[in-house]
């Protein structure tokens, strides 16, 4: 199932896993700070685990949530989401959004990172 069909509630339950990469039902109700009842939390938690997008392994008596997908793996789709949703599908439109966000904070020895990272693109397979 894709992420792209969560409500509001159930991607915040992701975000809280990927940060964490394990929570019970009682921590996540805790971290979502929005008056959430415990069975609530507990039904969103069994709908992702039926969406296929958690697992959840028993500590004790407890329940362990956990997403199945990696966190780079997430971050991925999630940052293809973000380009395709707010920059028209262009990768240089959202590099260009990102510096001009976080330009003013950026030390010389990341700016010498994205300079290195810029040249080590294959720039041989461009459309010429």
């Amino acid at each position: 199932m894709s992420a792209n069909k969560l409500t509001p509630k159930e991607r915040q339950i992701m975000d809280l896993l990927f940060a964490s990469q394990a929570m019970s039902v009682g921590d996540i109700n805790k971290s979502l700070q929005d008056g959430s009842s415990y069975s609530s939390t507990r039904a969103s938690l069994t709908r992702l685990v039926d969406k296929g997008l958690l697992r959840f392994t028993r500590d004790g008596v407890r329940y362990l949530f956990s997403p199945v997908e990696d966190v780079e793996t997430a971050s991925r789709q999630a940052i293809r989401r973000v380009i395709d949703t707010f920059f028209r599908g262009s990768p240089l439109a959202t590099i260009d959004a990102v510096l001009k966000f976080s330009g003013e904070s950026l030390s010389a020895d990341e700016l010498k990172k994205i300079n290195k990272l810029l040249d080590g693109l294959d720039t041989d397979s461009e459309p010429g």
